[in-house]
């Protein structure tokens, strides 16, 4: 049996805003994951990266793995995938056993039984609009990045939505 661990975030603003104005003139919150979603739309994972990575070399790399409206409520799932490997899409690893100053690394490529390959681990969130509310959800195998995810949301609606 899988246990997450849920997280809630309040979102006290969401939108577009004027210079010292508290209205709102567009994109709250399901709006902007609607923009979101209609973007990333049947793009490869690849293609789901809101910012240029090589004009951000240090950032960690996030993508769009899936992301889910339900209808009813309102609700949005999304599966964003960080990855941590370098601009050449390396992911380099010590040995837990090895020696201190030892330089041998284990090196995992971007390419895996000849397929491209992005090495990263799923981060989880609902997004509720209704309650103008966020969680982060945590299992054993995930990671949760609440900056990482207000930098997806920020870069996409920002860099890509249009």
């Amino acid at each position: 049996m899988n246990v997450g661990h849920l997280n809630f975030f309040k979102v006290n603003k969401c939108g577009l805003y004027k210079v010292n104005d508290d209205n709102t003139y567009g994109l709250e919150l399901s709006e902007t994951f609607d923009l979101i979603q209609d973007w990333v739309g049947t793009k490869s994972l690849a293609l789901t990266i809101p910012w240029d990575p090589k004009e951000k070399p240090n950032r960690s790399k996030c993508y769009c793995k899936d992301i889910y409206k339900d209808e009813n409520t309102g609700d949005f799932l999304i599966m964003l995938w960080k990855s941590d490997t370098d601009s050449t899409g390396s992911l380099l690893g010590a040995s837990e056993d090895g020696e201190i100053g030892s330089s041998s690394v284990v090196k995992y490529t971007n390419s895996y039984r000849g397929k491209k390959v992005i090495w990263g681990r799923p981060c989880f969130y609902w997004v509720i609009p209704e309650l103008e509310t966020i969680v982060s959800i945590k299992f054993d195998h995930s990671v949760c990045d609440s900056e990482l995810f207000q930098d997806y949301v920020h870069s996409s609606i920002t860099n890509r939505v249009k």
